[in-house]
């Protein structure tokens, strides 16, 4: 019980921060709109300062009526200095039934990239992967002692360049239970 009490420890640098999750979510009724929430709520528990979720798919209208149905979702909220929001956006072609799965794979990276100033983080999610506060506090840990680990190596050269720069990141993996 300590462990996951340290795990679920709030780090205030990360708390005070800002993240950018974009979510690939293929709208088909009441098939996958569980998954869909349960990604969202997992994601609105995360105690940032700011929180903005942008979804991708080929039908927002249908998607903004899904996420307000009962149980509704709320699509913007503040409480207690945070704040979160859920945008929903159509990428152009996405139309073509042929083209979806393309289009809203990659969508999400126009709208990062543009956002690089204004975030912290960023993710991108699939509308039936979870990311619990505890994977990233835990993934945030990490990144701390890879760049305390690469910043106290004096030996110059190209390693000592890339830790000035912090090009190494630790993954995920991702796995389905079925």
């Amino acid at each position: 019980d300590q462990l996951h009490a340290t795990t679920m420890a709030l780090d205030s640098t990360l708390a005070a921060s800002s993240a950018l999750v974009c979510v690939t979510a293929h709208f088909s009724g009441k098939v996958r709109q569980p998954f869909l929430k349960r990604v969202l709520l997992a994601v609105q528990k995360w105690p940032m300062r700011l929180v903005t979720i942008a979804i991708f798919t080929q039908n927002a209208s249908a998607m903004r009526k899904a996420l307000l149905a009962r149980p509704a979702l709320p699509l913007k909220w503040e409480h207690f200095g945070r704040r979160m929001q859920v945008q929903v956006h159509q990428p152009k072609g996405v139309e073509k039934l042929e083209a979806t799965g393309k289009i809203l794979a990659w969508a999400h990276r126009k709208m990062m990239f543009s956002a690089m100033d204004q975030f912290d983080f960023f993710i991108y999610l699939e509308d039936d992967v979870v990311l619990r506060w505890a994977s990233l506090v835990s993934w945030w840990r990490d990144e701390q002692t890879l760049r305390r680990f690469f910043s106290s190596r004096s030996t110059g050269g190209a390693l000592q360049e890339s830790a000035n720069k912090f090009v190494m990141h630790r993954g995920f993996y991702r796995y389905e239970l079925r």
